[in-house]
């Protein structure tokens, strides 16, 4: 297990809270066992975790999220083999919850990190057929060796990000769309309809400024915080870029 000075001397340039590097580098752990496993290449990593470790997007991300090819039977394997060599790694780590859902399945991992508790949880979307919309990607942080895993292809993934923001209307999507058009990996991918970039304008009209710089100070290094003030506007001046 990695030593807890890396880990305090990483939040300190990274400009950010020891509790958000601990659980990044317990994302990184389970993600480098889980894509080692067979049938995890039918689990498609997506989401602003994704965005992140992927990416290089600033936001610190709490979940993980794939989109499923198969059933959760073949989840539920992986899952109880990957936290079996989690305990290896002298984590205190439980399954908390693990369940099938309407549409998917629903984990949620409990570790006790350096006396840091951390809850993960994961969800996963399943679709009868993917096909060419996987791609491999690597992962190539400072919190664990190089790993690959299986992406969610960038256009869906993209739309899916996008759709979030009108559905769920939360500052962590605002600054993912943000990210998004900054990105030239990922900004070509965007394509709203009239509709759509309307609706995202009338939300960032109503968003309550308060309540965006809650949720992001805790997710963002300090160094973006200038950003966090004025986050509606920048990314309505972004899309109007697009």
């Amino acid at each position: 297990m990695i030593e807890r000075k890396i880990l305090a001397d990483l939040a300190t340039k990274k400009e950010t809270t020891f509790f958000n590097i601990c659980r990044e580098y317990l994302q990184n752990l389970f993600l480098a066992k889980f894509y080692q496993k067979s049938g995890s290449e039918d689990f498609l990593f997506k989401g602003g975790t994704a965005l992140r470790l992927v990416f290089g997007s600033p936001r610190f991300s709490e979940d993980l999220d794939f989109t499923g090819i198969k059933n959760g039977v073949s989840y539920e394997k992986i899952l109880e083999d990957v936290l079996v060599e989690l305990s290896f790694e002298n984590l205190e780590v439980g399954l908390v919850e693990s369940k099938p859902t309407s549409g998917g399945y629903f984990s949620l991992l409990a570790f006790n990190l350096f006396g840091e508790k951390i809850e993960i949880e994961e969800e996963v979307s399943f679709r009868p057929k993917v096909g060419p919309e996987r791609e491999a990607a690597l992962v190539a942080g400072e919190l664990s060796p190089a790993y690959k895993v299986y992406l969610l292809g960038r256009k869906i993934l993209v739309a899916e990000k996008a759709r979030a923001l009108i559905t769920r209307q939360k500052p962590r999507d605002i600054f993912d769309l943000y990210f998004i058009l900054r990105n030239e990996q990922l900004r070509k991918w965007l394509k709203l309809t009239e509709e759509e970039r309307e609706m995202i304008l009338s939300l960032l009209k109503e968003k309550d400024k308060r309540e965006i710089n809650r949720e992001l100070k805790n997710l963002l290094p300090k160094s973006f915080w200038p950003i966090i003030k004025d986050l509606p506007m920048v990314l309505k001046w972004e899309l109007g870029r697009n």
